[in-house]
């Protein structure tokens, strides 16, 4: 994938986008999930420059999004696998 690729400007924008919202993000390696950075929780910041400057210097990587640090939480709700009942409330 080369710099100039709409990828790159569309993850870049995105990251942008979210720190706009005053979200705190950290890069993920490309194609993944997994942290980019050492200490991703301490160095995720919601600074468009260094955000910006990441993804210009350091290529598309996914992002990563610290809810708690940005005043959002998250939910996350999946169906019993077939024939198994959920535990009782």
């Amino acid at each position: 994938m080369t710099e100039d690729s709409p990828t790159v400007h569309a993850l870049k924008a995105a990251a942008l986008d979210a720190v706009r919202r005053r979200w705190h993000l950290f890069p993920l390696r490309p194609g993944s999930t997994e942290p980019a950075l050492r200490d991703w929780a301490q160095r995720a910041t919601a600074n468009p420059l260094r955000i910006g400057r990441f993804w210009d210097t350091q290529g598309p990587h996914n992002i990563g999004l610290v809810p708690c640090a940005s005043g959002l939480v998250v939910l996350e709700l999946a169906a019993a696998p077939p024939g198994e009942l959920p535990p009782p409330a």
